[in-house]
C-alpha cells in the first residue's frame, strides 16, 4: 500500500470510530495528513488528528482563544502526570510555529517500527483518544 493512501485510509478509519465510539464529531475530507473535528465540550477548541509520512502520528487539543490557552496550560501544569498515566503516552505541551496565541497538548505516536496491522494501530488509536477526551472532561467538568 503506497504511504499516501495508507495515511488517508488510516485518517479515515479512525474519524469513523471516533463518530461511532464516542460522543465526539470528526469529519476527514481526505485531502490533507491531517483532521479538525468539531468544538469540545461546545467551547472554542478542538481535539486534531495528523497522520504523518513515515507513521508518525499525532493527537491534540488546540485553541487559538487566550482563555482557552490558559486553560490548556493550566492542564498540562497541573494533570500531567495523571493524564499521561491514564493514556500510557508523555503529553507535549507545543506553542503555535506561525502563531504566538496557539498552544497545542499533545500526544506523539511513533509507527514506524510497529508490527500492527492497519485496524489495529486504529483501535489503539481511537482508544488513546477516548481515554485523552476523557481525562480532559473530567477535568473540566466543574471548571468551564
Amino acid at each position: 500500500m503506497q504511504e499516501g493512501n495508507y495515511e488517508k485510509i488510516f485518517l479515515q478509519e479512525v474519524a469513523n470510530k471516533i463518530n461511532v465510539e464516542t460522543d465526539y464529531t470528526a469529519n476527514y475530507g481526505g485531502n490533507k495528513d491531517y483532521f479538525v473535528g468539531y468544538q469540545f465540550l461546545k467551547k472554542n477548541w478542538k481535539f486534531v488528528v495528523v497522520y504523518k509520512r513515515y507513521h508518525q502520528a499525532e493527537l491534540f487539543i488546540e485553541s487559538y482563544d487566550q482563555t482557552f490557552v490558559d486553560k490548556i496550560q493550566s492542564v498540562y501544569d497541573l494533570y500531567q502526570n495523571q493524564i499521561e498515566s491514564l493514556v500510557g503516552h508523555k503529553l507535549h505541551l507545543v506553542p503555535g510555529a506561525r502563531n504566538p496565541v496557539l498552544l497545542r497538548l499533545m500526544i506523539k505516536l511513533d509507527y514506524q517500527d510497529c508490527t500492527l496491522t492497519l485496524e489495529e494501530r486504529v483501535q489503539e488509536f481511537v482508544n488513546i483518544f477516548k481515554k485523552f477526551k476523557c481525562s480532559l472532561e473530567l477535568i473540566f467538568k466543574h471548571s468551564i
